[in-house]
């Protein structure tokens, strides 16, 4: 094992007990998941500090665990807090503070909170954009994410816009 190979605090054992703690929340395992990741992250945070990309990615890792416990609001704060070490990081991360924010949007959608969520879809957008091409498949996604949340807003002007950016980048 890492452990045994590297120590308990070296970065490559970190990292694998990071990746084994991202592959339990991705087995439906989160509290498992979450068993990892916290210790991890906050030696991540003892090596690096706050602005690195290592921790934001452990960040974004517990955020989708505590997502899947149906923590919503512990997982949005993980989320921001992750795009914002993404942000301060010396690494190129502008595209991992899209995919932040366009968590934290879709569950303020999914809980009605459509100013909120349309906040965080402009913070998706400003980020993505010279990180992500106009043309890649994930704006698919995000656009028609957009337009559903113009709907629930009622902006009858802006939600037609977005579905036709949708729908043309699906076409391709």
């Amino acid at each position: 094992t890492a452990t045994a190979h590297y120590g308990p605090t070296h970065l490559r054992t970190l990292l694998a007990r990071q990746s084994l703690g991202w592959s339990l929340v991705g087995r439906g395992e989160p509290a498992a998941g979450l068993a990892e990741l916290e210790p991890v992250g906050e030696q991540l945070r003892a090596l690096f500090g706050k602005a690195s990309f290592h921790y934001g990615s452990n960040l974004f890792n517990r955020a989708l665990a505590y997502e899947s416990l149906g923590d919503p609001r512990r997982a949005i704060e993980l989320f921001r807090e992750a795009a914002s070490a993404y942000a301060d990081s010396t690494a190129s991360a502008t595209s991992q503070v899209g995919w932040a924010f366009l968590n934290v949007a879709d569950i303020l959608a999914a809980q009605s909170d459509h100013e909120g969520a349309r906040a965080a879809y402009a913070e998706v957008e400003s980020a993505w954009r010279t990180s992500i091409p106009e043309d890649a498949p994930i704006r698919v996604v995000l656009y028609a994410s957009i337009a559903r949340n113009e709907l629930a807003l009622g902006d009858l002007a802006a939600a037609p816009r977005n579905a036709d950016r949708s729908l043309g980048l699906a076409r391709k």
